[in-house]
């Protein structure tokens, strides 16, 4: 299939080119769409058009709309391998993730479309594939640096830093609100990744002197009720 370019015959490095060029095009095209509209809301069409080439051709480098959101994740993993390693601090790779959702906020967009998309009518969200989470052995490896305090809960750690670095991208408003100006603005990210790395390092550190910690049922914790 051809995408509708006419003219002598290409040589076969051109023409993957020219191929690689086409889907990158559609990758691009398609993180935007995606980001917009969800999975369920995007056509096929509109990415197309988005891309300047036949519908077709999404078809026939990523066999569909799935295999194009498919692609897309894939492209994330790789990119994402290269600098989320035990390697590197945990106050540098918390610091690393929030520059790539401020760089580009599309990908948080799209994983919060992932999430309400696979929720069902009654709010019940589908059992993920069986196995150990690769972010709590990431997280078991960081305490076992030391990077983690003894009481700190592996799987809240890793949701509480989520929320932290997506909420530039999911609450623009509430960081307007906030901060005074939008996560936009390069003053928001000098001052909200400071803090960040501040929090990620806190971790380490063990309950002050006296803290009691409240029952699990309980919603509150604090000092010791004979220091109150």
């Amino acid at each position: 299939m051809s995408d509708g370019s006419s003219g002598p015959r290409r040589a076969p490095a051109q023409r993957q080119r020219d191929a690689a060029r086409t889907k990158q095009r559609l990758l691009e095209a398609a993180r935007e769409v995606f980001a917009v509209k969800g999975f369920d809301g995007a056509r096929v069409q509109e990415i197309a058009n988005r891309a300047g080439v036949d519908k077709q051709l999404i078809s026939y480098y990523f066999g569909g709309k799935n295999g194009l959101h498919a692609a897309i994740w894939r492209d994330w993993q790789e990119h994402e391998a290269a600098f989320a390693r035990t390697e590197s601090s945990l106050s540098d790779t918390v610091a690393h993730y929030l520059s790539e959702v401020l760089t580009d906020p599309r990908l948080t967009r799209l994983l919060i479309w992932h999430s309400l998309e696979t929720v069902d009518d009654d709010g019940a969200v589908p059992s993920e594939s069986p196995g150990p989470s690769a972010e709590l052995d990431t997280m078991q490896t960081r305490r076992e640096h030391g990077e983690l305090a003894d009481d700190l809960d592996d799987a809240a750690v890793v949701l509480a830093l989520t929320g932290a670095v997506t909420v530039a991208a999911t609450m623009p408003h509430v960081v307007q609100r906030l901060f005074g100006f939008g996560p936009e603005d390069p003053e928001f990210a000098r001052r909200y990744t400071d803090q960040l790395r501040r929090i990620a390092a806190r971790m380490a550190l063990p309950l002050p002197p006296g803290y009691a910690l409240a029952d699990p049922a309980s919603p509150t914790a604090g000092p010791a009720a004979a220091d109150r």
